[in-house]
């Protein structure tokens, strides 16, 4: 999911230099895109704090090193991946902001039918995360 995000926040950021802005209806999906990224973003950090407490629980244990690794692990793939979903949010909202400095550009062509679509299958995505 990582890779999908980071593609679709560059796809964000070069339909913002290209000067195309959301149309309504693209307006109103990225505001429930970003909501469920800003929920992921949370998720990504209490799961992260929850591995980094387990691997400080099993530290004081002997033998338990393996796991403390493991865990200490896979907090950093939930940091990481709390990051990739950050920097896809930022993308978001610069994006959504354009909404009010131009008007749309053309008639919804394929940039604005791109984007609506990349937003839909990320809203899918993270709502199932």
């Amino acid at each position: 999911m990582a890779g999908f995000l980071g593609h679709v926040a560059r796809e964000t950021d070069a339909a913002l230099e290209r000067g195309e802005v959301l149309a309504p209806d693209e307006l109103a999906v990225a505001a429930l895109v970003e909501d469920e990224a800003v929920r992921l973003e949370e998720r990504m950090a209490t799961l992260a704090g929850r591995l980094r407490r387990g691997a400080a629980e099993f530290a004081a244990r002997p033998g338990e090193e393996a796991l403390v690794a493991a865990l200490h692990g896979q907090a950093a793939n939930a940091g990481a991946a709390r990051a990739t979903v950050q920097a896809f949010t930022a993308s978001v909202r610069r994006y959504r902001a354009s909404a009010g400095s131009a008007p749309p550009a053309g008639a919804a062509g394929t940039g604005h039918a791109g984007n609506a679509l990349n937003y839909l299958i990320a809203l899918t995505s993270l709502a199932i995360c």
